[in-house]
């Protein structure tokens, strides 16, 4: 196997079932229906959704700090793994073309992306800058994930 074959998540799912999969995850109204399309009830969403259970922890950094690290439990952390399944789909078929980064590879998808790829695009360019946004997961707020799913994609 070639080392960049395995850096992307391939899905058993052809690129006409991606697409599929997207439009029945946009086509939902309510919480009844995300329940439904995630194997949950609407009670358990609603419950987990206003008391997300994390594990909080610290790790520490080269320079000395320490970064504050959360961890979704089992029971949310397979919940996530679900709906990123299906936004996945969804944003499958407009995604840009520099994205890259932890994307589903429908099993005929002719030319994966993926961290090896993409590093092949920036191999003539004598630069390279990575950036670190601090405490960006924690700046997220609920009212701004509500908009996302409100709006179209």
């Amino acid at each position: 196997m070639i080392y960049h074959e395995i850096l992307h998540r391939e899905v058993p799912l052809s690129i006409q079932q991606v697409v599929y999969m997207g439009k029945k995850f946009s086509a939902i109204r309510n919480l009844d229906s995300l329940g439904m399309i995630l194997n949950s009830d609407s009670k358990s969403l609603k419950l987990m959704s206003l008391k997300p259970a994390y594990n909080d922890f610290f790790i520490p950094k080269r320079n000395g700090g320490k970064r504050h690290i959360q961890t979704p439990m089992k029971p949310l952390k397979n919940l996530q793994g679900l709906v990123n399944d299906y936004l996945q789909c969804v944003y499958y078929p407009i995604r840009p073309a520099a994205a890259y980064g932890f994307l589903i590879c429908p099993k005929d998808e002719r030319v994966p992306r993926n961290i090896f790829t993409n590093a092949l695009t920036h191999l003539p360019h004598t630069y390279f800058l990575n950036v670190d946004l601090k405490d960006f997961f924690h700046k997220i707020s609920a009212e701004r994930v509500h908009k996302l799913f409100s709006s179209p994609p």
